[in-house]
C-alpha cells in the first residue's frame, strides 16, 4: 500500500495533467466548450495507452509475446472496460462541474510553471503514443 502522501502527490499530478490538457483544449477555438469533457477522453486514452505499453515493452525486451493476442469476445471485453473506464474518469474528473474546482486549484501557476508544466505535459502525450507504436513497428516478437 502506498504512503498517504504519496497517494495525495499521484492525485494532485493527475489532476494538474487533466487541468493542462483542460488548457490546450480551451486554446483551441473550436474546443473551448467541451475542453473539460476533451480533456477526460485524451487522459482515459493516456492511461490505457501506459496500461497497454507494459506487456509491448515485456515483449520487447524478451522477444516473444507474454500476453496472449485477445480473440473477438475479448476484444469486446476490452473494449467495454476502455468505455467504463473513461465514463469513472468523467465521473471523477468533470460531472458537476468538478473540473471547475480542479482549474481553481491550478490556475495561479506562474509563468515559467505554465510553461514547464505544458512541456511535461507534451512530452507525456508523445511518450504514451510513441512508445507503443515505436514498439510494434519496430520490434518482432521470435
Amino acid at each position: 500500500m502506498l504512503h498517504k502522501s504519496t497517494n495525495i502527490l499521484i492525485m494532485k499530478t493527475y489532476k494538474y495533467l487533466y487541468y493542462k490538457l483542460c488548457c490546450i483544449y480551451q486554446g483551441k477555438k473550436d474546443e473551448q466548450g467541451n475542453a473539460h469533457i476533451n480533456a477526460v477522453i485524451l487522459i482515459s486514452f493516456l492511461i490505457l495507452s501506459n496500461i497497454v505499453t507494459i506487456p509491448l515493452t515485456l515483449m520487447a525486451i524478451f522477444g516473444k509475446d507474454i500476453i496472449a493476442t485477445p480473440t473477438l469476445p475479448q476484444n469486446w471485453i476490452i473494449f467495454l472496460f476502455a468505455i467504463a473506464y473513461g465514463i469513472s474518469q468523467y465521473f471523477f474528473l468533470a460531472h458537476k462541474k468538478k473540473y471547475v474546482k480542479i482549474v481553481s486549484e491550478f490556475k495561479d501557476e506562474n509563468e515559467e510553471q505554465r510553461k514547464s508544466g505544458l512541456l511535461y505535459t507534451w512530452i507525456y502525450i508523445v511518450a504514451s503514443f510513441g512508445i507503443p507504436i515505436y514498439i510494434l513497428l519496430f520490434t518482432i516478437p521470435k
